[in-house]
């Protein structure tokens, strides 16, 4: 008898409660630990869909330093001063030229990524990891 009692509150347990405590009826939910990184992923959603729109609105919910790294290599203006940088840069060596296709490359400019990685397989034509590059950007 005992444990037919024990069982009964058991199920009623599962029944009632379990679905309260899951949905946040109970307990207040999701903790803002979890709250802050469900919004943190959804930045990370737009940003990589490009909508910088969007993510520059939830990013005021954010921390900055959650967002800065991958600003600084995805965002378009951001890519833009980056590259302005490496191609004002004197004596380029073979991994400039592979950062500029990189950049190049995310920016949509393909015929100049593959003018980038021509000029770095010129310049150290026995790297097979260039060559496969180059031969697999090749038009």
């Amino acid at each position: 008898m005992k444990n037919k009692k024990l069982y009964i509150i058991y199920f009623l347990f599962l029944l009632f409660l379990t679905p309260l405590l899951v949905k946040g009826g109970v307990g207040g939910g999701f903790s803002s630990g979890d709250q802050y990184f469900s919004r943190l992923q959804s930045w990370y959603s737009l940003a990589a869909a490009n909508d910088w729109v969007k993510a520059d609105e939830l990013e005021k919910q954010l921390d900055p330093a959650d967002t800065l790294v991958y600003k600084s290599t995805h965002r378009p203006e951001e890519l833009k001063k980056y590259i302005n940088t490496l191609t004002l840069k004197k004596d380029k060596s073979v991994e400039d030229w592979l950062e500029i296709a990189r950049v190049q490359s995310i920016l949509g400019k393909v015929d100049d990524a593959y003018q980038s990685i021509s000029t770095a397989r010129k310049l150290d034509p026995i790297r097979d990891d260039i060559s496969q590059i180059f031969y697999q950007t090749a038009k």
